[in-house]
């Protein structure tokens, strides 16, 4: 399952490594650049990342100054930077990690005022509408941006197309979002075959399909416990679990059994034409008590191989042939392939999946130091790329057009 790169990987990194350990400054590879192709070849491949600079004097890990001390967002592309955009309360701009979206090279940021929620992309404002949200989805499309928010007073969600009231959902839980594993950049919003799509369960435990704003009732069994629906190629898959135990993937030609688990943060992924569910797992006879057993964290191909997490990994990625999970251990950062980690960074952050990706032009990894006075830097394939400033990276993306 270790992919060859990754070797070469593990072995430029052991003498980096082992500096980490003693300090939090990285090697010296200032004036290095990333070796992506130039402008105008085929495919182009841009690496973006975002990152918050905040005064040299200022620190942001003990955020003294309540999040109001000046500091900006930043925008890189290749590692050049390319866009500041002042945050705060008056450029309606966030330093939360969490409110920003790299979504196609551009940077989207999401904030509530006292009663509107503001949407900006690249620093200038797309949306502003009342209501104070958290997003779940966001969702460019042509002219159009989908948003799909939580009400951040209460457990209603709301789905908008340009900001416009499209399906007000009231005590529902929405499969997905930006953090999960099983979930793209786009988050619990996805296209598929020209229309939009999510899902969610009711109070009720009644569960929907919403194409582009029309929800559409899916027949499931009350007494199953429903981890994740998605739609793929205009079909639907739900994966679920029984009330005697055992867990099931419905796909539109047969269902698939998976054995007796209780699954945590658990979801429905596909890559290359497989199928995978990604989570947090734990066997569940029925005299097992389950609370007082740590989840194993697990990428198993439908039909195929299980890939086991040792270390319990937050974040997944699956892939053809690799599979990934990055985890925290008492302040360390570990990367682990399913054989063991083969990664550690100690004293250092990683926010959320969106400060790390993989995909056909490598696998990549915002990296930031605990420690004060520590450079954040992008890791790519066994390549440091420092920032040159004091910041905290919030969130990576590759992209590749032809």
């Amino acid at each position: 399952m270790r992919n060859s790169h990754f070797f070469v990987f593990l072995a430029i990194l052991t003498e980096v490594i082992a500096a980490a350990a003693v300090s939090c400054e990285k090697v010296d590879v200032k004036g290095k650049k990333p070796d992506f192709p130039s402008p105008g070849e085929v495919p182009d491949t841009a690496l973006y990342v975002a990152a918050v600079r905040v005064p040299a004097e200022y620190d942001w890990r003990r955020d003294t100054a309540a999040g109001v001390a000046g500091c900006h967002l930043i925008l890189y592309r290749n590692m050049e930077q390319i866009a500041d955009y002042p945050t705060g309360s008056e450029a309606c701009i966030s330093t939360d990690p969490d409110t920003h979206h790299l979504i196609g090279g551009d940077i989207y940021t999401e904030f509530a005022t006292q009663s509107e929620t503001i949407i900006k992309k690249n620093g200038e404002t797309v949306l502003r509408y009342p209501g104070r949200e958290i997003l779940a989805g966001l969702l460019p499309s042509g002219r159009s941006i989908y948003t799909l928010g939580r009400l951040r007073n209460g457990r209603g969600y709301v789905f908008r197309k340009n900001g416009e009231l499209l399906l007000n959902l009231e005590e529902c839980s929405v499969f997905g979002g930006f953090n999960a594993s099983s979930y793209g950049k786009t988050g619990a919003i996805y296209m598929d075959g020209g229309h939009i799509y999510f899902f969610y369960k009711d109070a009720g435990g009644n569960c929907f399909k919403v194409k582009d704003g029309y929800p559409l009732k899916i027949d499931v069994k009350s007494s199953y416990e429903v981890y994740d629906m998605k739609l793929h190629d205009g079909k639907d898959y739900i994966f679920y679990r029984t009330a005697l135990g055992t867990t099931h993937l419905k796909t539109p030609d047969k269902t698939v059994g998976l054995g007796s688990y209780k699954w945590l943060n658990a979801g429905i992924a596909f890559d290359q034409g497989n199928i995978y569910i990604v989570g947090a797992r734990v066997a569940s006879p029925f005299n097992l008590n389950i609370e007082n057993i740590d989840p194993e964290a697990v990428c198993q191909k439908v039909n195929g191989e299980l890939v086991v997490f040792e270390t319990g990994a937050d974040f997944f990625y699956c892939r053809e042939d690799e599979s990934y999970g990055l985890s925290y251990s008492k302040g360390c950062l570990s990367v682990d392939d399913g054989a063991g980690p083969f990664l550690e960074i100690p004293d250092t952050f990683c926010f959320s999946r969106d400060c790390a990706t993989i995909t056909d032009a490598g696998f990549c990894v915002g990296v930031t130091p605990r420690r004060s006075g520590g450079r954040p830097y992008v890791m790519i394939d066994g390549e440091d790329y420092p920032l040159e400033l004091d910041s905290f990276i919030s969130a990576v993306e590759f992209t590749i057009k032809y």
